[in-house]
């Protein structure tokens, strides 16, 4: 058995003398004239200059990288004083991890108006001291930026990060940071980090250029500083690496600090990618092998290889162990031993962000066998771990994961065990784990995520559940990523509530029943761009419907009479552009709707929202609620996707022994218990009369050893009149899903099928519990 770790390896390329310096772009900025300094890493090129010593920092300086000379120049643009022009080296040695050569010095620029800067600057107001690394030489291709930008003593400002790769003509941000620093200053939060690893600091940052034949590459930092806090007054940068995300520079050789006893983390990983706070390394290859507390964990030879995708912010989910997909079949199979009998609790990460699909399988099995037990199946490709169950009996076993399609797309970041069952304690997904949301063009809907492989929206406009997934989300909008998209769900759908009335977004064909009345359709080609949606879920077409001519399109006929808050969405184009303009211009898109199955068509007649307006996404209420609703779409030359109708159906209904009674659901919030034990929804169901019904329902996952989890809700009903019966229709809309449903109840009320939908019946006040499954 061979012991290899990404550290061990460091440690033995410095002791044979590589320094890989050629293999990428390797820079410490050292000072002259500080601390007998200069005191350059190993392993890296030095750039040095005299603290303050204006003329130091004027020159270019020359590096071998790349097969290459590639010159580094820093400027300060804004500032011409010698004492901006910072040079440190700290005797402080408050940093006591790897690397201590590159973390107590740096360069810097001073902002305070006393030494020569702009003074305070908050993003927006005040005037920015920067500071600016110019690279001249870099050839062409895709690389990595990394920095470091730690002060041993208390400098630990803000400051946003901009990338120029067309010589400085113009810059795209990058992100905002913070520096971190060795003692305690105004934000105590911001002081290191226990982890011996520079790389894993939160101020060491990340992020891909790609780099353009006979351009510059510029690196501008923008301090956010204070005019009345020292500690923000100066940006400084320990140095930076510039590399192939596919051949990382080799980490320091660091000893991680022993794990919890009960606990066993390993990070695969490259041998020059970080390793996660509280994890150990392993390097994803053939029989690698590491011990953690007594117990030994080896990943299986089979032509294992790993990689890493430095972008990545999470450390963990930044490398992977993968196998060729020749060798798919067989999986990746850590085998291990000596881990003492009792039950655990496994989570395990899986997740490429060059990667946009597969199913993850985790199964169980004796060491050196094939009989397998299927611990977790079905679990989506996902930033979020599987969570799941399993008990050892001290003797050898084997943890296999394997993706069960021709492609190979199965990935392993790391794993975690517990002592311990997952379902002693909640374990959930997301931080928080019960929030609302934009989702999917759903308007606030709140989200539960109850287990990795178990999430729930629901939507307040009608108390019902709108839809069960797998695999989490992918979150976008303003408090996420400051942009004007909503969030869509990330894996396989159990359950999806029928608040669809039609989607046609899959431009290849029109939903059925609709008919092209006069002119044709385009739907064949999939050159006409990719529609915003389509980015987004995969459901959504890679084409657009493209009207020939004056076209006149018609629906089918669609029963409105169970939905509220009905409104039709669609995306047009109308100007030659990029991505997804490059069809000639179009008009506006006229709608009609008919109440009375396409007889007149006088219940509504409207058009695009912005006539001749570039590129546009519609919206527009619908006031039909007739049973007979039909459709009437008119165009020019026009280009239109993902053409849809949606309303909250009402999942909620009342009768006694007169029939039907109106009903108006009332949603009044949630609670939680003990934050992470239990969320708790409560809304009114009120009655035409007067009479207010109370419902709190209490989700929960209950795992399972095989398939998907599954969905217990516990209702408790009050203030149900006697005579009176409310319903709840349980099953989904079999359309969005490939899971078959089923229920069983316990308490009060009963389950009722009726025309293939199952409903629950409650007749009386008290408590009941259903149990909702899916079976592929």
């Amino acid at each position: 058995m061979t012991t290899a770790n990404p550290f061990a390896l460091t440690a033995l390329l410095f002791a044979a003398g590589i320094t890989l310096c050629g293999a990428q772009l390797r820079v410490d900025f050292n000072s002259t004239n500080q601390d007998g300094g200069p005191h350059n890493l190993a392993g890296f090129q030095s750039y040095q200059a005299g603290h303050e010593v204006s003329a130091d920092f004027n020159a270019a300086r020359t590096y071998t990288a790349f097969g290459t000379t590639v010159s580094l120049t820093v400027n300060y643009p804004d500032a011409t004083a010698n004492t901006t022009k910072q040079m440190i080296d700290r005797p402080d040695t408050s940093w006591v991890g790897a690397w201590p050569d590159l973390l107590t010095d740096w360069i810097g620029v001073d902002t305070r108006t006393t030494e020569g800067g702009k003074g305070a600057y908050n993003g927006t107001t005040g005037v920015p001291t920067r500071l600016v690394f110019k690279l001249t030489g870099v050839p062409a291709g895709t690389y990595t930026w990394r920095s470091y930008h730690h002060d041993t003593s208390n400098q630990n400002m803000n400051f946003a990060v901009q990338l120029s790769t067309n010589g400085g003509t113009s810059y795209a941000p990058v992100g905002t940071y913070e520096m971190t620093a060795g003692v305690a200053s105004e934000d105590p939060a911001q002081t290191g980090s226990a982890d011996p690893d520079p790389r894993n600091l939160s101020s060491t940052i990340t992020f891909p250029i790609t780099a353009v034949a006979g351009q510059d590459v510029l690196v501008r930092f923008v301090p956010y500083s204070s005019s009345s806090d020292i500690s923000q007054a100066i940006l400084a940068c320990n140095g930076f690496e510039l590399f192939d995300p596919a051949n990382p520079p080799p980490g320091p050789p660091v000893v991680l600090p022993p794990q919890p006893t009960g606990t066993y983390a390993i990070d695969f990983g490259t041998a020059g990618s970080p390793t996660q706070s509280g994890f150990a390394p392993l390097l994803g290859a053939d029989s690698s092998a590491v011990s953690i507390n007594g117990a030994t964990f080896e990943l299986r030879p089979n032509n294992l290889v790993s990689a890493y995708r430095p972008a990545v912010a999470g450390k963990l989910t930044s490398d992977f162990v993968y196998n060729p997909a020749t060798n798919e079949t067989a999986g990746i199979v850590v085998r291990i031993t000596n881990l003492p009998a009792g039950p655990y609790r496994l989570e395990s990460w899986h997740y490429d962000p060059n990667v946009t699909g597969g199913i993850i399988q985790i199964e169980k099995r004796p060491a050196g066998t094939f009989n397998s037990t299927i611990l977790t199946a079905q679990f989506p490709f996902s930033e979020t771990a599987a969570l799941t169950s399993f008990t050892s009996d001290g003797t050898p076993f084997e943890i296999v994961v394997r993706e069960n399609s021709p492609s190979n797309i199965t990935r392993w970041n790391g794993l975690r065990i517990t002592s311990g069952l997952i379902d002693s304690t909640p374990v959930r997904p997301n931080t928080p784990w019960v929030f609302r949301t934009l989702m999917e063009n759903r308007t606030r809907l709140l989200v539960a995520a109850l287990h990795s492989n178990l999430w729930l929206s629901f939507n307040p406009g009608n108390c019902c559940i709108d839809r069960a997934w797998s695999g989490g989300m992918r979150f976008y909008g303003k408090v996420f990523d400051d942009s004007q998209r909503n969030s869509w769900i990330n894996g396989p759908m159990y359950h999806r509530f029928p608040n669809s009335i039609f989607e046609a977004t899959d431009e290849s064909a029109f939903p059925a029943g609709w008919t092209v009345d006069s002119g044709s359709v385009d739907h064949t080609s999939a050159t006409q761009g990719t529609s915003f949606i389509n980015s987004l879920r995969d459901k959504r077409a890679n084409r657009w419907f493209k009207f020939i001519g004056t076209t006149t399109v018609t629906s089918a006929t669609y029963d409105l009479s169970r939905h509220n808050e009905i409104v039709m969405f669609y995306e047009e184009r109308q100007a030659v552009g990029t991505n997804w303009n490059l069809l000639p211009g179009s008009g506006s898109l006229r709608i009609q709707v008919s109440e009375n199955n396409g007889a007149t068509w006088t219940s509504q007649d409207f058009f695009s929202t912005e006539p001749n307006l570039t590129n546009q996404f519609n919206l527009k209420e619908i006031i039909s609620r007739s049973p007979n609703t039909r459709f009437r779409f008119t165009g020019q030359n026009g280009q239109y996707a993902n053409i849809t109708l949606e309303g909250e159906y009402q999942g909620w209904t009342a009768s006694d022994s007169a029939g039907p009674i109106n009903l108006t659901p009332n949603w009044l919030g949630y609670r939680t218990l003990n934050r992470d034990d239990s969320v708790t929804l409560r809304y009114q169901l009120r009655l035409a009369g007067g009479a207010i019904v109370l419902v709190e329902e209490t989700p929960e996952a209950l795992p399972q050893t095989t398939g998907a989890p599954k969905l217990e809700r516990r209702f408790a009903v009050t203030g149900l009149p006697a005579g009176t019966t409310v319903s709840l229709r349980l099953s989904g809309d079999p359309a969005w899903s490939t899971y078959t449903e089923s229920w069983n109840r316990t308490g009060v009320g009963a389950l009722r099928t009726t025309g293939g939908v199952t409903y629950l019946d409650f007749a009386a006040n008290g408590t009941a519990t259903v149990t909702s499954s899916w079976t592929p």
